[in-house]
C-alpha cells in the first residue's frame, strides 16, 4: 500500500509531452515567417513565393524549425507554434 502512495524517483518519471519541445525555442524572424506559412498549410513552394525567397531557403528554414521545436513533421511544428502562441506565426500574407 505504501508503494502505491510513494512517488516515483525523478529518473523513473516519464517526461511530460510539453517538456519534449523547447518552451522558448530561439527562432529568427524569418523562421517565424516560415512557421507562419506552415501554420497556414503552405507547401515550400507556396511559402517561397509568399516570402520572396527560394524554395531551397524555405527547406533549410523548415529543417531548422523542426530541430529547434523538437518536431518530427511540418504539421507538428505548426501545432507547436499554435500551442506556444508564437507571435507573428499566424500573420502570413500570401
Amino acid at each position: 500500500d505504501a508503494l502505491v502512495r510513494e512517488p516515483l524517483p525523478e529518473h523513473l518519471r516519464m517526461p511530460s509531452p510539453r517538456a519534449a519541445a523547447p518552451p522558448e525555442a530561439e527562432l529568427t524572424g524569418r523562421e517565424v515567417e516560415v512557421l507562419g506559412c506552415l501554420v497556414a498549410g503552405m507547401s515550400n513552394k507556396q511559402a517561397a513565393r509568399a516570402l520572396g525567397i527560394s524554395v531551397r531557403t524555405v527547406t533549410v528554414h523548415v529543417s531548422n524549425l523542426l530541430r529547434k521545436t523538437g518536431s518530427a513533421s511540418r504539421t507538428e511544428a505548426a501545432l507547436w507554434a499554435v500551442q506556444h502562441r508564437v507571435p507573428g506565426a499566424g500573420q502570413v500574407r500570401g
